[in-house]
């Protein structure tokens, strides 16, 4: 995912400041300190195989052995920040 825009840092050590640009800095040609990219939504990944089945062993037991898939895709939602 591309970033938004970029918090750049610019200037010298005590006397720095930020600015927004929506270009990265390297691209105006401009000399900076940092340029620290911004998302407009969460960066997350892929839960991995071994994640899923945790969630979905915890739902079954929560549930007397039975899957309830509401539960389980809200866990799943819960892990990627959606509440």
């Amino acid at each position: 995912m591309k970033p938004y825009a970029y918090a750049v840092v610019q200037g010298e050590d005590g006397k720095e400041n930020v600015s927004l640009q929506f270009d990265h800095p390297e691209m105006c040609g401009q000399k900076y300190k940092q340029a620290i990219p911004l998302f407009t939504t969460p960066q997350t990944k892929p839960l991995s195989n071994d994640e899923i089945r945790e969630i979905g062993d915890d739902c079954v037991l929560k549930n007397n052995g039975i899957l309830n898939w509401i539960e389980f895709a809200r866990a799943i939602e819960e892990r990627h920040g959606i509440k």
